[in-house]
């Protein structure tokens, strides 16, 4: 009897995944209206499924309900925008016709809103301050914007295409020379989040074999908000977990250390006295 109701169960979960899968980011409505459930039991399988992490949830809420997707399926929330009223419908609406905005130009009540609207405003930062970009759009095009208009500008000047540097933008601020490994291991590092179902809230520091920011983890207690430091190096030392631990501390959260390296061998004992704050993970 127990192996029949848990192979129902299964079948109604593998139901709701394809269901969601076929037609992207949905309410436990429509869930309920598909499997022919209450919104109750409805409910309780999505519990399920995001508990198994085989679904994620937005932070805009329809009503009293976030709304539940597969991980790849952010862009597709746009459909729900339309339930965005007073300023962060304002300021959803001005970020993805302007794509990218400066936060410090932007009057105080679209500056709270665009801090609310997080599924579809990403911050980063560029010369100390601090941007926003739609959802869609990446830090990288915006290098591309930065990078054109630092031409047009040398030749309106009169200097030489010689002369022009391609430039990429960094989340602090810096500016330094374009190297395609530089977006191969943010890539690599934004692709682990992704696959792991790990949604990145806020990309504050990148630079050439570095990454920091911020994910959300959805565990079996709910959803946890971690630090996300990314190093592209062979051998992480002690003095790299230290610097790990004091952002952790500062910070207080917990720490996902993604590398392309191993910890060394005299510093695998220091990591494990810090194993249940810093979780190291090789990618």
């Amino acid at each position: 009897m127990d192996s029949m109701v848990q192979q129902d169960t299964s079948l109604i979960k593998n139901k709701i995944m394809k269901f969601i899968e076929d037609n992207g980011p949905s309410l436990p409505t429509h869930v309920a209206s598909e499997i022919s459930q209450s919104m109750l039991f409805s409910s309780a399988f999505l519990a399920e499924l995001l508990s198994e992490k085989k679904l994620v949830i937005s932070h805009m809420k329809v009503g009293s309900s976030p709304v539940y997707l597969v991980s790849g399926q952010e862009s597709l929330l746009e459909r729900y925008a339309v339930y965005l009223g007073g300023k962060p419908g304002e300021a959803y609406s001005l970020l993805k016709e302007k794509k990218y905005l400066k936060d410090s130009e932007q009057v105080p009540p679209i500056r709270v809103a665009l801090r609310s609207i997080k599924d579809f405003a990403k911050p980063f930062r560029f010369k100390e301050d601090i941007y926003w970009r739609y959802l869609t759009n990446s830090v990288e095009d915006f290098l591309v914007e930065k990078s054109e208009e630092k031409k047009d500008v040398k030749r309106e000047s009169g200097a030489n295409d010689e002369d022009v540097v391609e430039q990429k933008v960094l989340a602090e601020g810096e500016v330094k020379e374009s190297n395609s490994d530089e977006v191969l291991f943010v890539d690599k590092v934004r692709e682990y989040l992704k696959v792991n179902n790990i949604f990145i809230l806020e990309e504050t520091y990148i630079r050439k074999k570095e990454f920091s920011g911020r994910g959300r983890i959805q565990s079996e207690v709910g959803e946890v908000e971690v630090l996300v430091i990314g190093k592209d190096k062979k051998i992480i030392s002690e003095k790299d977990i230290e610097k790990v631990f004091e952002e952790i501390i500062n910070k207080k959260m917990l720490a996902l250390f993604l590398s392309t390296g191993e910890i060394s061998k005299k510093t695998k004992d220091f990591y494990r006295d810090y194993k249940n704050l810093i979780r190291f993970i090789k990618i």
